[in-house]
């Protein structure tokens, strides 16, 4: 199996009728990932909703660009496969769902997925089966730890535990007959949204944001419980679509900014509708400008002092990392993840050093003695939470 990378997260209730006793456990042998995360076992349960948590123990987990994976069979169809992982990518907990289309990994933003417990030894994930296409009550699953890197031949993925060693576990939902439905609120009752809440305040461009509220009923004050939500969003006059979420009396709504709409009022508006009445929550702001690294102060050094790379000497290069932020101070970056693809004459040539030093990210190689006259050409690939930048440089090697 070979993934890729990304991230997505928002929470979302299933249906009602499962049992809360379907508590089980898995174990994988101990000492078999070689120097990789070796998983020890995992727990899975769901409540009565139906919404699954999976519980993944590893006896050890490095500091940083590892992730745990899970592995599901949606439709019977071991082609299409969803994987859901999270893990310490680039010294910061990272995590994401992607789908398999029978050809390669598609990422997939989905609001039923979250994790929690990222980089110790125990990962915690909440999905909703439903929501990731199971329609089955039982469904087969792998479980993996892996490492993720960027080299010079792009995003390297190295698995080191897999669980079970072979074959698949699996898991069943137990059902229950549902609890009898309350008894429905007179018709002429009203409700109203409680309050509102927008995350991020103010929105970001490039960024999810959401809007929530709770719709109540007057009077009682008791939440709402059936009726359908519904979204409608805008940049300016620009409409934008929106994904509706519904949670524990909590009525949601999740707009995709563009990277572009800086600057411009975002309008989002939460919507439930009951019968024949409609009730409504609105907020208005202003979106922030994203954010973004910026590479300064490059610099390179060979064996003798400033300068180009010459043959049989080390060489290397280092840049100032810089977060620009709108309408704050710039603040230096001093910690990340650095990567250092590059190559003499078009052969790749390995790293000697990779890191922050002095604050700045450097990379370090030692260029052959038969290099000289050959073009060389490296990059610095910076990372920092989610955000990634890079410089690009060639030099004739003396």
């Amino acid at each position: 199996m070979s993934a890729s990378l990304l991230v997505a997260a928002l929470f979302v209730g299933g249906e009602a009728g499962f049992s809360r006793t379907a508590d089980q456990s898995y174990t994988d042998a101990r000492n078999d990932a070689r120097s990789g995360p070796d998983m020890v076992g995992a727990t899975v349960r769901h409540d009565q909703a139906g919404n699954v948590t999976v519980q993944i123990e590893t006896s050890n987990f490095p500091a940083t660009n590892h992730v745990v994976s899970v592995y599901l069979d949606t439709d019977g169809n071991r082609l299409h496969e969803t994987w859901i992982w999270a893990g310490r990518a680039w010294s910061e907990d990272q995590w994401g769902v992607w789908v398999h289309n029978g050809s390669t990994w598609i990422q997939r933003s989905h609001p039923s997925f979250r994790a929690s417990g990222v980089g110790g030894k125990v990962t915690e994930y909440r999905f909703n089966p439903r929501g990731l296409g199971i329609a089955s009550n039982r469904f087969p699953f792998i479980l993996q730890t892996a490492s993720v890197d960027y080299g010079s031949s792009g995003w390297q993925f190295v698995p080191w535990d897999l669980a079970p060693d072979s074959g698949v576990f699996e898991y069943e939902l137990a059902t229950t007959q549902p609890p009898p439905p309350p008894p429905p609120p007179p018709a002429s009752a009203d409700f109203a949204g409680r309050g509102s809440a927008m995350s991020p305040n103010p929105p970001r461009a490039g960024d999810v944001v959401g809007l929530g509220t709770s719709f109540r009923y007057r009077g009682t004050g008791q939440p709402v419980r059936g009726g359908a939500v519904s979204c409608k969003g805008a940049i300016g006059s620009k409409p934008i679509a929106g994904t509706p979420v519904r949670d524990s009396g909590l009525h949601a709504c999740f707009f995709k900014l563009p990277p572009t709409s800086g600057g411009q009022i975002f309008t989002g508006r939460v919507t439930l509708t009951l019968g024949s009445r409609e009730r409504s929550v609105q907020r208005k702001a202003r979106i922030a400008d994203a954010s973004a690294m910026q590479l300064t102060a490059f610099g390179t050094r060979n064996g003798t002092g400033a300068g180009g790379p010459v043959a049989g000497q080390n060489f290397s290069a280092a840049v100032a990392v810089t977060l620009v932020r709108p309408k704050r101070t710039p603040r230096p970056i001093k910690g990340g993840n650095v990567n250092c693809p590059a190559s003499v004459g078009g052969k790749p040539l390995g790293v000697y050093f990779k890191g922050f030093v002095q604050g700045r990210a450097t990379c370090s190689w030692n260029i052959p003695s038969s290099a000289r006259g050959s073009v060389f050409q490296g990059t610095i690939l910076v990372f920092a939470g989610a955000r990634t930048a890079t410089k690009t440089f060639t030099s004739r090697v003396r």
